[in-house]
Formats: C-alpha cells, sequence, structure tokens
C-alpha cells in the first residue's frame, strides 16, 4: 500500500511583467508570498 500525503499543498501562478512598474510589484509581491511559504510557485509565460 502507498502512503498518502494527506496535507494540501499551496501554490501560486505569476505570470511575467510586461515593463518596469510591473517588475517593481512582481517583487513586491513576491515580498509577501515568502511570508506565506507556499510550496511553489510557477511563472507562465505566453
Amino acid at each position: 500500500m502507498t502512503a498518502v500525503n494527506s496535507s494540501t499543498g499551496l501554490s501560486f501562478e505569476l505570470f511575467p511583467p510586461k515593463d518596469s512598474v510591473g517588475e517593481d510589484r512582481l517583487w513586491e509581491t513576491l515580498a509577501q508570498l515568502s511570508d506565506i511559504s507556499p510550496d511553489f510557485l510557477s511563472v507562465t509565460y505566453g
């Protein structure tokens, strides 16, 4: 029998910024998200 991890993971999907203002906002958002300690972040391009 296989052990099952019953905890729920937390992740966030981010989109790359289109300009320098968006980049600043992305870094601010990442700082806030790090306080939550997500299991992972993914960056979607396209």
